[in-house]
C-alpha cells in the first residue's frame, strides 16, 4: 500500500533519489544508474475520463509500472493508477484536515509523503518517458513538479453536470456538492494550463472527438499514437441523459468556458 517502497528501502532493494554527484561511484567505478526520463502528469478530476486518457497513453508506449487495472462496474476497464500514490495522495489530503471530496486550502507535505513521492519517481530510473494518473495529483501537482527534473501534463475535464451525477450516484453526495469538488479540481487545471501551458482537452460522448484529443495530448508528450487505438472505448456508458437539465453554478460556468476555450485554442 502506501508503504511498500519504504519497505523496500529499508530492505535495501530500492535506493532514495539523490542531488548530483560523481559521474561514477567512488566505492566502484561503475555507471550511475540513469536519471528518470521524462515525466508525463496525466490530470483531471475524479468521473471526468482520466482512465481512459491514461491508458490510451499506456497503449502509446507511456511507462506507467504496476497500475490498478481490474475491471468494476463504474470503469470496466481499471483505473490505471498506481496504488502506492492513490494512499499517499488520500493519506496527505486527510494530514491536512481533507479529504479527496473536501480539498484544504493549504497543503503541507510531511517527509513520510515526500519520501514516498521520491522513491516512486527514483523507482523509474531507466524506464524511459514514465507518467501516472491520479486525480488528486491535481490538488498537489506543484510539488511534483517542484522535483521532477523534466515533466509535461496532459489535462483532461468534462462538463461538471455529468461529474455531479456520477459523483451523487456513486457516493451519495448531494448535487451542490458534486459542483463544488469539480470547481475545485477543475481551477487547479485552468491553474496549471495558464501558468505552465499544460494542454487539456474535454471529456465528451463525440468518439472521434475524443480520439483526435488524445492524440493530439499524446502527440504533445513526445509519444507517437498508435494507429489502430483500441484501449478507448467509445460503446463504454457514460451519460444518464439527466444533465442537461441542470443548471450549472456560476463560478463552475466560468471556469468550465475557461477550460473550453483552452481546448479550442490548442
Amino acid at each position: 500500500m502506501i508503504f511498500d517502497f519504504l519497505s523496500r528501502l529499508r530492505a535495501g532493494q530500492i535506493r532514495p533519489a539523490s542531488g548530483p554527484g560523481p559521474e561514477t561511484s567512488p566505492e566502484t567505478g561503475s555507471a550511475p544508474e540513469p536519471h528518470p526520463g521524462r515525466c508525463v502528469l496525466i490530470l483531471g478530476m475524479h468521473r471526468s475520463g482520466t482512465s481512459a486518457l491514461a491508458g490510451s497513453f499506456r497503449e502509446a508506449g507511456l511507462y506507467m509500472g504496476r497500475v490498478l487495472d481490474h475491471s468494476f462496474g463504474l470503469n470496466p476497464k481499471g483505473l490505471q493508477e498506481p496504488s502506492a500514490l492513490v494512499y499517499m495522495h488520500e493519506n496527505l489530503l486527510e494530514a491536512n484536515g481533507g479529504a479527496w471530496h473536501e480539498p484544504p486550502e493549504q497543503i503541507t507535505w510531511q517527509p513520510l509523503h515526500k519520501s514516498v513521492r521520491d522513491l516512486f519517481i527514483d523507482s523509474r530510473r531507466g524506464q524511459g518517458t514514465w507518467g501516472f494518473k491520479e486525480p488528486r495529483t491535481l490538488l498537489v501537482a506543484q510539488e511534483w513538479i517542484d522535483v521532477l527534473p523534466d515533466w509535461t501534463g496532459a489535462g483532461i475535464f468534462r462538463d461538471p453536470r455529468e461529474v455531479a451525477l456520477s459523483i451523487q450516484g456513486r457516493n451519495g453526495f448531494e448535487l451542490d456538492k458534486g459542483f463544488a469538488i469539480w470547481n475545485a479540481y477543475n481551477q487547479r487545471l485552468l491553474q496549471l494550463h495558464r501558468q505552465h501551458g499544460v494542454p487539456v482537452m474535454e471529456f465528451t460522448s463525440d468518439p472521434e472527438a475524443m480520439r483526435t484529443g488524445i492524440s493530439r495530448l499524446i502527440a504533445h508528450a513526445g509519444l507517437t499514437p498508435p494507429d489502430s487505438p483500441a484501449f478507448f472505448d467509445a460503446s463504454i456508458p457514460r451519460n444518464s441523459g439527466a444533465a442537461a437539465e441542470l443548471e450549472i453554478p456560476a463560478e463552475a460556468a466560468r471556469t468550465l468556458a475557461a477550460l473550453r476555450e483552452a481546448a479550442r485554442a490548442a
